[in-house]
């Protein structure tokens, strides 16, 4: 990469060396990686495929070594059946000092739901195989096990040999967002800011986050409320196969497999709670329902709460109706959130309003409108699940009372709202916000560091 420039090196492979950066670098360079055709797992792993996949892993370089580490462990975390074998007394005795293989079988551990197997296995990989790549997995497990205290000690552990690495210390920086040590994580993102800034891959998102920031600016200068037709991306066509892969996930693959999955389960485990910490609530409005799978298996739970779910377009309707129609306590309609709500929330009940990355697309106005209104119906609980952090516009992670307005960029088409001070302004005060990150092992973008929240406020 762009940072690999002066002062000290390191050996990343039998024949080949990198400039490393004194203060912040990374191993990477722009070369030539293996193809995703040389590291497929098509069929569950036999001793012929093992031996071929340890040879070629013995020939790569560090860099090569992660791509071909990440492509192999991400499928075997999706299918984990294809790595059975991994775990006979045959393939322990011929390859249990293989670095490959010890990854291969703590994957299938985690693709299975082991999550203490796969950390116990990824901590033995670190200290005989420490590399960037294999502390991230170690530290992604204990992620995965809600030990975040251990996942920045991981983190620390690689920056012990990898001084300055730039993905390793961003990782730890996410770690600490999550325990709520936003300054902590901040002093980081200021030391790697100027990295990620003059990264030529990263100019396209930090040109979209100036574009987000321009349009903000212009729809509060025209008191726009609603935002412009040019974000929507969600077409009939787009729609269709988005709630067809949401489907497919939630049904098809458990927590550590997919995020996806892993969103909904957390989303399904905050509403139970509190449905039973409330038994008081008798309807649940999601705002931007999308695939209604997670309400769908909440409301098999509580039959008397109505659940319902809202999205402007028909089509989401009517995918969920032919799913989920046949739910005596779920009901979903089409159209605009504000002529809808009267319709369906009654002031004289105890109602929840949630919404899970939707608010992210609208403008601060008009989510401040939606929760008005909502104040107006006398809905209890407004339960969100939104993206807030990072801010590719300022690389920053924000407090909500330290946010410098009540909308800054994300990335892409997304905002990250001040929650807190839109929430006040309705009359809602906060009560919970965790901050959270998929339990998955392999992460699904390089340039990540994003985090979500699940907040639940309360009318006062």
């Amino acid at each position: 990469m762009f940072w690999n420039t002066v002062s000290k090196k390191r050996d990343i492979g039998r024949e080949s060396t990198v400039t490393l950066e004194t203060e912040v670098s990374h191993y990477h360079y722009k070369q030539q990686v293996p193809s995703n055709q040389s590291f497929v797992i098509s069929e569950p792993i036999n001793i012929n495929f093992m031996e071929q996949i340890i040879e070629k892993f013995s020939r790569l370089n560090l860099a090569e070594k992660e791509f071909a580490s990440q492509a192999l462990l991400k499928q075997l975390v999706k299918k984990p059946d294809y790595g059975i074998a991994l775990e006979t007394s045959y393939f322990q005795s011929h390859f249990q000092n293989q670095e490959i293989y010890l990854s291969l079988r703590a994957a299938t551990c985690f693709g299975q739901g082991r999550i203490e197997e796969a950390t116990n296995s990824f901590e033995q990989i670190v200290s005989q195989y420490p590399t960037p790549y294999n502390f991230c997995y170690l530290s992604r497990c204990y992620n995965a096990s809600n030990q975040l205290d251990k996942a920045v000690e991981s983190m620390d552990q690689a920056l012990a040999h990898y001084p300055g690495d730039y993905y390793l210390l961003r990782g730890k920086a996410l770690f600490l967002y999550l325990q709520h040590r936003t300054r902590e994580a901040n002093v980081i993102l200021e030391q790697i800011r100027p990295m990620f800034y003059e990264d030529p891959e990263q100019q396209p998102v930090i040109e979209a986050a100036r574009r987000l920031e321009r349009e903000l600016k212009d729809a509060e200068n025209r008191e726009q409320i609603f935002r412009f037709s040019e974000a929507d991306i969600y077409d009939d066509s787009y729609t269709r196969s988005t709630w067809w892969s949401y489907w497919i996930e939630y049904n098809y693959y458990s927590p550590h497999q997919f995020a996806g999955t892993w969103v909904s389960q957390a989303i399904q485990d905050r509403l139970r709670d509190l449905l039973l910490q409330d038994q008081a609530i008798s309807n649940v409005v999601d705002f931007g329902v999308l695939c209604a799978e997670p309400n769908y298996r909440v409301a098999k739970q509580f039959p008397q709460v109505r659940f319902v779910g809202l999205d402007r377009q028909p089509l989401v309707k009517e995918l969920n109706d032919q799913a989920y129609g046949h739910m005596p306590n779920m009901a979903f309609y089409a159209g605009d959130v504000g002529e809808v709500l009267p319709q369906i929330v009654s002031p004289e009940e105890r109602s929840v309003f949630f919404h899970c990355r939707t608010s992210c697309f609208l403008y601060p106005a008009h989510l401040q409108q939606i929760y008005q209104q909502c104040a107006e119906l006398n809905v209890r609980y407004i339960a969100i699940y939104e993206t807030t952090a990072l801010s590719r516009l300022t690389y920053t992670y924000y407090d909500f009372e330290d946010m410098p307005m009540d909308t800054v960029p994300n990335k892409s088409l997304l905002y990250i709202h001040n929650y807190g001070r839109i929430l006040a302004a309705a009359g809602y005060k906060i009560v919970k916000e965790e901050r959270l990150s998929p339990h998955t092992l392999v992460s699904e973008s390089k340039e990540s560091g994003g985090a979500a929240s699940f907040i639940l406020a309360e009318k006062q």
